[in-house]
């Protein structure tokens, strides 16, 4: 919540800022038509991602690139969208392809390093559980709960 206040007051910053160097007038119409170019780019963005998404499906491969590219580029509108000079330099950047890129490989290194790994639990429900390690024996079954 704190960075969302600090966000706030940066771009409140540069609107008087830019209001001041570039006149009110200019700057209301940069901020009118970078909220226009959001609304194309999400509708764009989400057609095309679908149909990338689809054909990937189709072919049988994993639509993870298409996917992090219309999330990319729908958050890239968003921010165009919204008012704000900060949040149209970040959206413009996400828009880019080139630049899109960098984030998606910033991205994916980010996730390699905080992201989830395996563990496998074992206990009693009862009991609660413990972490124990994999030690190759799985034994697959079913269970049903028996009234006593």
């Amino acid at each position: 919540m704190r960075l969302f206040g600090i966000y706030i007051v940066i771009e409140i910053v540069l609107l008087l800022i830019a209001g001041r160097v570039l006149g009110i007038g200019l700057t209301l119409f940069i901020m009118l038509a970078t909220a226009v170019l959001g609304v194309l780019v999400l509708r764009l963005a989400g057609l095309s991602t679908l149909l990338g998404i689809r054909q990937k499906i189709v072919s049988g491969e994993s639509p993870n690139s298409e996917m992090m590219n219309g999330l990319l580029l729908g958050a890239g509108g968003f921010l165009l969208l919204l008012p704000g000079l900060l949040g149209d330099v970040i959206g413009a950047l996400l828009i880019i392809p080139s630049t899109r890129t960098l984030f998606i490989q910033i991205a994916k290194k980010l996730l390699r390093y905080y992201g989830v790994q395996k563990q496998t639990y074992a206990g009693d429900f009862r009991q609660g559980f413990e972490k124990k390690e994999n030690d190759g024996n799985i034994i697959e079954g079913e269970w049903q709960k028996k009234d006593e």
